[in-house]
């Protein structure tokens, strides 16, 4: 059997411990099922924790994210079984964490341009070898189901960006990193708005506007992919998508009608 842990981060005596929530059965990728963690049902681990969190739905929302990534891996990089395909997207650890608990690890993120807002984390994925690897999701008082698998899918996919373009994803600014995860959230059916004077909201602005073009809006899904991860700074693709614009914009003929003599 292939199993995925989903975990759980938490302050136990003040100290971060991690432990495993459920775990989901990838045998079968037609019928995606998963097992509790009794350990994790203890409610001393939720203390500070949201009344609408439960272990129930946290997984389910967690095999709902995977599930929509899994149908849009296939479009963008296809030639792979579905079992493989999710077996790829689930490698990387994934956490979800008390507030207090996600605020001992979350990381901080230098600004990209001078005059942006501060970033406050509420969600991020981490290369370290410790127990700050993973995709973490904060389960904050004010998120829904919708956020958390907005959050989740937001996060797989920076993972996919690396992936499966990994120096590609090393070369390109926070502008581009961010706008390849928000295509992936728009492609797996969610959308949400950014802050202004972030990364998040530049590359947001960005993919509107591509949308906007002939040129970008005629490719699938797989195409839109394989052009936007050859850009590695946000002003290139600004200027890419001025010209895509100006190339958008029909020329008209004008007749006039001369007078009569």
């Amino acid at each position: 059997m292939v199993v995925k842990s989903i975990d759980f981060l938490v302050l136990q005596e003040g100290k971060v411990s991690r432990l495993e929530l459920a775990g989901v059965d990838l045998d079968d990728p037609s019928k995606i099922s998963y097992y509790l963690n009794p350990e994790a049902l203890d409610e001393k681990l939720w203390t500070g924790v949201a009344k609408q969190y439960d272990v129930h739905s946290l997984s389910e929302n967690y095999l709902e994210t995977i599930r929509r990534v899994q149908k849009l891996y296939r479009k963008i990089n296809p030639g792979y079984s579905k079992k493989e395909v999710l077996e790829l997207i689930t490698e990387h650890p994934f956490v979800y964490a008390a507030p207090k608990a996600y605020q001992l690890v979350k990381p901080v993120f230098p600004k990209e341009k001078n005059d942006d807002a501060e970033i406050h984390p509420i969600a991020h994925i981490s290369w370290e070898q410790d127990l700050r690897r993973g995709i973490f999701i904060s389960l904050e008082d004010h998120f829904n189901r919708d956020t958390i698998i907005g959050s989740s899918i937001h996060e797989h996919g920076h993972y996919l960006h690396f992936r499966l373009a990994a120096e590609k994803y090393k070369a390109c600014d926070s502008t581009l990193k961010e706008l390849m995860a928000i295509f992936v959230q728009r492609k797996c059916d969610h959308h949400r708005e950014y802050a202004e004077k972030t990364s998040h909201f530049r590359a947001q602005q960005l993919l509107q506007q591509l949308e906007q073009t002939k040129y970008y809006s005629s490719l699938n899904s797989k195409d839109q992919w394989n052009f936007l991860i050859d850009f590695k700074t946000h002003t290139e693709l600004q200027e890419k998508i001025e010209s895509l614009s100006k190339a958008s914009v029909p020329e008209f003929e004008v007749e006039l009608e001369l007078p009569h003599e």
